[in-house]
């Protein structure tokens, strides 16, 4: 489980990956598989929102934090609403 959501506006270089992703949202689900709940999607950088252009990618996946992005005090809140979720959602599986 999640302990802390990195904030919306962060740029990574996920593992075996060439391009920086910037995430732009957090715990998206995939259109091709619903029951799969990713940690974050995002857009490349600088290119950013592309059509049909973005990942979908877990915590596991990122090899380096480029840049951290501002964690607002809403950020916060949906970081720690999503780690409660997630918590109470695995404890009733």
């Amino acid at each position: 489980m999640k302990e802390k959501f990195l904030p919306i506006g962060t740029v990574v270089l996920l593992k075996g990956g060439l391009k920086k992703i910037m995430i732009t949202g957090l715990s998206s689900v995939s259109r091709d598989d619903s029951e799969k709940v990713y940690d974050y999607n995002g857009c490349i950088f600088p290119e950013g929102i592309m059509e049909n252009v973005f990942s979908l990618f877990d915590a596991e996946q990122i090899e380096e934090v480029l840049y951290m992005g501002t964690m607002l005090y809403i950020s916060s809140c949906i970081s720690q609403y999503l780690c409660l979720y997630w918590l109470h959602t695995a404890d009733s599986q």
